[in-house]
């Protein structure tokens, strides 16, 4: 690795895995994402709300979160630009998951986004079905095997919090967080 690679990642993210593999596969100008399993595509889901009625060729494409990001360090200050304005700008209106939508935007009016396995932001869904059963309709690939170098704890239930139902994944990452404090 030659350039300079710094990794986003959101604070309810468990890193279990080698993450280093995109930084080989992206290039300068590119971010790397991985696409979102609740909200996989535009049109089809609550994201970007509104958006394909006024820009029907992004229909279909893919969502990302961006819960991880893989860049170039001299890409970030335009990352942060671009979602500065598009926050600040007209689109604003399209935007319902804040900072992640307008990171969308940008992507699909610029097609700098890089593609990254599944498996580098891997949702923890298990919590989520301690307590409904909605996730199984959304996340295809809910029923087999998910593995994960990066696991991350989106939602309403963080691990940090007492009222998150202990699953194996929560159990980890308060471990974790109890090692670093030592």
């Amino acid at each position: 690795m030659q350039r300079p690679y710094p990794v986003y990642f959101d604070c309810d993210l468990l890193v279990l895995g080698d993450i280093s593999a995109p930084f080989e596969a992206i290039e300068a100008s590119q971010l790397g994402v991985v696409r979102d399993e609740f909200s996989p595509t535009v049109g089809e889901c609550a994201a970007l709300p509104g958006l394909v009625d006024h820009f029907p060729s992004y229909y279909g494409s893919q969502y990302f979160n961006a819960g991880a990001l893989w860049l170039d360090t001299n890409l970030m200050p335009t990352v942060k630009s671009a979602v500065a304005e598009v926050l600040a700008g007209r689109k604003r209106r399209y935007v319902y998951y804040n900072d992640q939508d307008a990171m969308n935007i940008w992507l699909l009016e610029r097609g700098q986004g890089k593609p990254l396995p599944s498996h580098l932001n891997r949702l923890e869904i298990e919590r989520f079905l301690e307590v409904t059963d909605w996730p199984r309709g959304v996340v295809p690939e809910i029923a087999g095997p998910r593995p994960a170098s990066v696991l991350h704890f989106m939602g309403e239930f963080k691990p940090w919090l007492q009222r998150c139902p202990m699953t194996p994944g929560v159990r980890l990452y308060r471990y974790q967080v109890d090692e670093a404090r030592r």
